[in-house]
């Protein structure tokens, strides 16, 4: 099927109105529409199915527009090295063809009255080697489209990950989770169906400042003797590799931590572990938590830690 300029510009015209109207009808939806009724869900997934189509007719129309512009310029140089050959082997006849005055013409001329045709044996050897260095691309592959279980867009799926439960998260969701769970250690790791995400995967979608934050907060979600900075105004946690004995350094504020009493670093003893204070401990039933080495009252529940 033969396509003229004017045929595709009006379809492109065609197809982005359409797609206009598309985004603008699932901006309303979204809007103004109830997520949670059956009708409004199909209505919802028909419009993101139109929108799919309409984008892959886009790129399909792209991909024909170059392809018919690549043949007509491959014909215009078809044509081009035609006539070069043709005007190069007419200026390169040897002279002895014309015959001086008086001569009988040789017997290599043609007899007279017929015409001398000068043959271009590479012509159409030549076109054809160009034809086949020449080549029409192909159509550039469609956009692979995943919805967001949490905020219901649909985005390439270069810019999502895939939980083990099938759930899909955008990159805008994925950075949330995690700006949450960093802020929340119950949130931490972020997770879904109670499945961790697989955020290794998402080195991609996630900047370098926000990355560097996950890889310390998972050291120190596994570490089950944390040391935090013992100045208030900091309380950094002190990754494991500042850790040297019993005195563990800020890498922030390099002020130094007792990892046993977890207050300043002092020469001798720690304070809490005077003889009074552990006879108390055990006469009132305190025992230490597994993770800070503080001495933890209880109040209600069984004795286990975790």
């Amino acid at each position: 099927m033969a396509h003229n300029r004017t045929d595709l510009d009006t379809i492109d015209i065609v197809l982005q109105t359409e797609l206009e109207e598309v985004e603008e009808a699932l901006r309303l939806l979204k809007r103004y529409g109830n997520g949670g009724t059956a009708p409004i869900r199909d209505q919802n997934l028909a419009l993101l199915q139109w929108r799919r189509e309409l984008r892959w007719r886009r790129v399909t129309q792209h991909g024909l527009r170059a392809a018919i512009q690549l043949s007509r310029e491959s014909r215009s140089d078809q044509a081009a090295i035609l006539r070069d050959i043709r005007n190069r082997e007419v200026d390169e006849a040897p002279a002895a063809r014309v015959a001086p005055p008086g001569h009988a013409p040789s017997p290599q001329q043609a007899p007279p009255g017929t015409l001398d045709v000068i043959p271009v044996p590479d012509a159409q050897a030549q076109v054809h080697q160009r034809e086949d260095f020449t080549t029409i691309p192909a159509a550039p592959p469609p956009v692979v489209l995943r919805e967001c279980i949490a905020c219901s867009e649909s985005r390439p799926e270069s810019d999502t990950i895939q939980n083990s439960c099938s759930h899909v998260y955008c990159q805008g969701c994925v950075i949330r989770l995690l700006q949450n769970a960093l802020a929340d250690e119950s949130l931490f790791p972020p997770r879904c169906c109670r499945q961790p995400l697989p955020l290794e995967g998402a080195r991609g979608i996630i900047n370098d400042e926000l990355w560097a934050r996950f890889e310390e907060k998972t050291i120190e979600h596994g570490d089950r003797h944390r040391t935090y900075c013992s100045d208030p105004a900091c309380s950094r946690y002190i990754l494991p590799a500042y850790v040297h004995g019993t005195i563990a350094t800020c890498r922030v504020c390099n002020r130094q931590t007792c990892t046993l009493c977890k207050k300043i670093n002092h020469q001798g003893q720690c304070v809490d572990d005077c003889a009074e204070v552990l006879e108390l401990a055990r006469a009132e039933g305190w025992q230490r938590c597994s993770n800070c080495s503080h001495l933890v009252e209880l109040r209600s529940g069984c004795n286990h830690i975790t």
